[in-house]
């Protein structure tokens, strides 16, 4: 079976006045499918980068990035923003929910750029909403949430496609340690579902969570097979 994520390598340039920045420097690595990744490194070691090609919402320099078996590289804008809706979920450190509308509006967003159906849209909605515990606010609007309650509707329209891959850049920036371990723990229950999970984290007990740890510095991949268990040693 394929990789589901696959980035042979991969360099980024950035041009600042007459200074060229490598963000990324020759980044080779593969998720399989199902795995568990977080990604750290210090700033400006290039996991942002990273995760921004990962999840198509930035091109490499050069390089290739094949995202199911698929070079992703060689798409088009609106091929890429097709790959985004369909294989890809994101959670971000702010939750980017639209303020006007309720949770259930919110889930049923990435369906409707999709153009399913409007039944089968709040259908599949409201099943994302109960798998993430979320059944009963799907009226409320997110100013009426908590943080962790907009996570969790931010975690269920990241899933409500079936994505591939979730992507989850900093996830529990804004959470207290009671929330964070909930959302951790909800992470692992979809992961145990078989989706594969990458998350960017500059936190220690977040990256413990995840079955493998890629360590970013200077634009490469430093380590690609740490453990929970030798993650005390590389930041000591």
């Amino acid at each position: 079976m394929a990789p589901t994520i696959a980035l042979q390598d991969v360099r980024k340039t950035y041009r600042m006045g007459d200074t060229e920045v490598r963000a990324l420097d020759g980044v080779t690595l593969q998720v399989e499918p199902g795995e568990y990744c977080a990604i750290m490194g210090a700033s400006g070691s290039g996991k942002s980068t990273a995760m921004n090609v990962i999840g198509c919402l930035d091109r490499p320099t050069a390089g290739a990035y094949l995202l199911d078996g698929e070079d992703v590289a060689q798409l088009d804008d609106g091929q890429l923003a097709a790959v985004r809706n369909q294989k890809i979920g994101f959670v971000f450190q702010q939750y980017h929910l639209l303020p006007h509308l309720n949770a259930l509006e919110n889930v049923m967003l990435p369906l409707a750029y999709a153009q399913m159906p409007r039944a089968e849209r709040q259908e599949r909605a409201r099943a994302a909403l109960d798998r993430v515990q979320m059944a009963h606010r799907l009226r409320n609007r997110p100013h009426e949430l908590s943080g962790g309650q907009q996570q969790r509707v931010a975690i269920a329209r990241a899933v409500v496609t079936a994505p591939k891959i979730l992507l989850a850049d900093e996830p529990t920036g804004a959470l207290d340690s009671k929330t964070t371990a909930e959302v951790l723990d909800l992470f692992g229950e979809l992961n145990a579902g078989g989706l594969t999970l990458v998350v960017v984290t500059h936190e220690a007990e977040v990256a413990r969570h995840a079955r493998r740890i890629l360590w970013f510095q200077d634009g490469k991949v430093a380590r690609a097979d740490l453990t929970p268990a030798d993650l005390g040693a590389v930041l000591a």
